[in-house]
């Protein structure tokens, strides 16, 4: 008869391996449930973090083999190569995500979890208030509370209809090579706004040591044609007027969600986490600052929950509620953003662009406060202020 855990966590990704590792930690039994024959794969991401997140959500240190490099600051280019240079003295991190994962997985795996390897699941079933997942060969897991962790487009949320499908106009569609002999700043990334390259979005380059990079765009599917110009032309176009040199071993496609809104996100006994749950970074694409996160958080209430005996929808909710509280002001602001920059010109890009010099060329954005900025902007730029705040105050 199949052991019956506490806790099922279906995905292996850094919401799932932190969940688990924290679940681990309060003493409940879990199994990790990865899709692949290995952790970390398949690769689907340009690699940075917010170092913050990672100092609050993650009580281990990293190796040198996950920790590539400290990231200090930023170039952004305007369509008219208008410059900014951000500092922010390691305020990110590069990561070689493959081996990120699989340390955040083996941590969980010290503490306790089990890991299923080569393990998608394919139904889940609740029999005798116990949750039945069966893989693709019908091997089966039993649990009492299942985590939903397996990332966009996620099989936990779909099956279960807990996380409603992304429609067009919620997605962003991303392109990325991994490079070398790329000349670049080892601890500066640089962005580019280009609407004629990236409409909507953005091109970024992550410097990953040793003249490599991951060059790659992220476009707004809302403004973006395939029949134009597929994603990958873009950006050979891009790299052919910039990097002409380089040499690609490797390519990634995928997409990141981009909603205004979090799903409901938990029901009896479920708890959705990561890009699951849809949480990425409206504005950025990046989903593993708050994939940690919520891994975190949801085995903070799972933990409660156990305690309490008490793993209904109602109870659960605290996640979500908790989620919002810490969240919402700031995910809004980022769609907000986001909405901002899809509907600018090129000119006021270039006036973006040249405000953001105006603002961080003398100082860090460490040091930033909002009510500078906001005096700044006011007193220098007006119109262009009343113009976005136009965006920023728009309910719709």
């Amino acid at each position: 008869m199949p052991k019956v855990y506490d806790v099922a966590i279906i995905g292996s990704g850094p919401a799932g391996s932190t969940c688990a590792y924290y679940l681990s930690k309060a003493g409940l039994q879990n199994a990790i449930l990865q899709k692949g024959k290995s952790v970390g794969e398949p690769l689907q991401c340009a690699e940075g973090l917010i170092r913050k997140a990672l100092l609050e959500e993650w009580e281990l240190p990293l190796s040198d083999k996950a920790l590539v490099s400290y990231i200090d600051k930023a170039l952004i280019v305007s369509p008219g190569n208008i410059k900014a240079n951000v500092s922010f003295p390691r305020g990110g991190l590069m990561l070689d995500r493959r081996q990120f994962d699989k340390e955040l997985a083996n941590e969980a795996v010290k503490k306790g979890s089990t890991l299923y390897l080569d393990f998608q699941a394919t139904r889940i079933e609740k029999i005798d208030n116990l949750w039945h997942i069966y893989s693709k060969d019908n091997k089966l897991v039993k649990s009492r509370a299942l985590i939903g962790a397996d990332g966009v487009g996620s099989f936990t949320g779909r099956y279960l209809k807990i996380i409603p499908p992304l429609k067009p106009e919620q997605v962003h569609t991303c392109f990325q090579v991994i490079a070398e002999n790329v000349s670049l700043e080892r601890n500066r990334i640089e962005l580019y706004l280009n609407p004629e390259i990236a409409p909507g979005g953005y091109i970024w380059v992550f410097p990953k040591g040793d003249s490599k990079a991951n060059i790659g765009l992220g476009c707004h599917r809302s403004v973006w044609n395939i029949r134009d110009r597929t994603l990958e032309k873009r950006l050979m176009q891009f790299i052919a007027q910039r990097y002409n040199d380089c040499r690609i071993t490797g390519k990634i496609r995928g997409i990141t969600p981009a909603v205004e809104k979090f799903p409901m996100m938990v029901d009896d006994g479920v708890i959705i986490v990561g890009d699951a749950a849809h949480v990425t970074d409206p504005f950025s694409g990046g989903g593993t600052h708050n994939a940690l996160r919520t891994g975190h958080l949801a085995a903070k209430w799972l933990t409660r929950a156990f305690n309490e005996r008490n793993l209904s929808k109602e109870f659960l909710d605290g996640y979500r509620r908790e989620w919002i509280e810490r969240r919402e002001f700031v995910h809004k602001l980022l769609y907000k953003t986001s909405t901002w920059l899809r509907e600018s010109d090129d000119k006021e890009l270039d006036k973006l662009v040249e405000i953001t010099q105006d603002l961080f060329g003398n100082i860090s954005l460490n040091e930033l406060k909002i009510p500078y900025v906001l005096k700044k902007v006011l007193i220098h730029h007006p119109v262009y202020a009343l113009k976005s705040a136009g965006i920023f105050l728009n309910k719709k």
